[in-house]
């Protein structure tokens, strides 16, 4: 729901169209004054924000929380507006025909995996989101809440479903570009993130998976990760490929084929040039010189490795 609290005198307030289904409550509305506009508006629900007319000029929009303020901004065609969020609106005399999706907040977060941590940038990004698809999405939304059809509700509840996931993707997209200085990713995160890498066998993960354990996007990851460690992810991918396949050869019970399979490739020759170039020695020749020196395998612990870059397969880590 969306709570006003300063007095707007509408001259023209139409209703022109509305569907509820399981996750929202669309609405399309035509409105018109006479009179320069301006009020506050408290949204309890994320609401999705089609403008059908062209933006008056002169108009205003921000948006704001108690923690942070967003620019005033020109109300773009699309805009969003996050629950528990607050956002001043002014307006010339004119009218506005707009589509408003009211969103579960809860929905929203677990069916996009998304979840907002407001920043003055992304704030201010909300009040014109410069994103085709979602345009093109809700306005099928306009001609199903003007004209249902047959099952009317359940299309209606997929094209809500590809709007959030659109709006989410904006956002994570706008909060990958935002980082604070001084700003790391936290023991649990770090903890997630070693654990994911040391228990796989076989292959290095894409930032998509570790963004999706971490909980947070992926380039806000990549940038958070550098600047916690000092290093990419990339590189830290192949200190670990390394480490793990270094205990392995350590192993002598393992065939060097055995070692290569279990380190992802499926060609020996193919293993001992990757392994050459990240360690300087070959499979053989590195388990000659363990033998030789008396050491143990419990010293192989993910550390930084010498030498180019592994040459992941299929490019995993790119």
């Amino acid at each position: 729901m969306i709570h006003i609290n300063e007095n707007l005198e509408i001259n023209r307030s139409v209703l022109e169209a509305e569907l509820s289904i399981s996750q929202a409550t669309v609405r399309l509305w035509s409105l018109d004054w006479a009179k320069p506009v301006a009020f506050e508006v408290h949204p309890d629900t994320h609401v999705m924000v089609l403008n059908l007319t062209t933006p008056l000029s002169g108009s205003r929009l921000s948006f704001r929380t108690d923690q942070c303020l967003g620019d005033a901004r020109h109300p773009g065609r699309l805009a969003f507006a996050g629950a528990g969020t607050s956002f001043d609106a002014s307006f010339p005399p004119g009218g506005l025909c707009v589509l408003n999706v009211e969103a579960d907040p809860d929905w929203f977060e677990t069916i996009t995996g998304f979840r907002l941590q407001w920043q003055p940038k992304m704030l201010s990004a909300c009040a014109n989101i410069q994103y085709p698809q979602l345009a093109q999405c809700l306005l099928k939304l306009v001609g199903e809440a003007r004209a249902p059809g047959l099952s009317s509700k359940r299309y209606a509840e997929s094209i809500v479903t590809e709007a959030a996931i659109y709006t989410a993707r904006y956002l994570e997209r706008v909060s990958s570009e935002i980082v604070v200085p001084g700003q790391t990713l936290s023991n649990l995160h770090m903890n997630r993130i070693s654990s994911h890498f040391e228990n796989m066998n076989g292959y290095m993960p894409d930032i998509a998976e570790l963004a999706a354990i971490c909980g947070i996007g992926e380039r806000h990851l990549r940038r958070l990760f550098k600047q916690t460690t000092g290093k990419t992810i990339s590189d830290y991918a192949r200190d670990i490929w390394v480490s793990k396949t270094k205990r392995q050869l350590a192993n002598t019970t393992l065939a060097l084929k055995e070692v290569a399979a279990l380190a992802g490739f499926s060609d020996p020759c193919h293993f001992a040039t990757a392994f050459r170039r990240a360690t300087g020695r070959t499979p053989k020749a590195f388990r000659e010189h363990f033998l030789a020196s008396g050491e143990t395998p419990d010293q192989f612990v993910i550390s930084p490795a010498c030498g180019a870059q592994v040459p992941w397969q299929g490019e995993l880590l790119n």
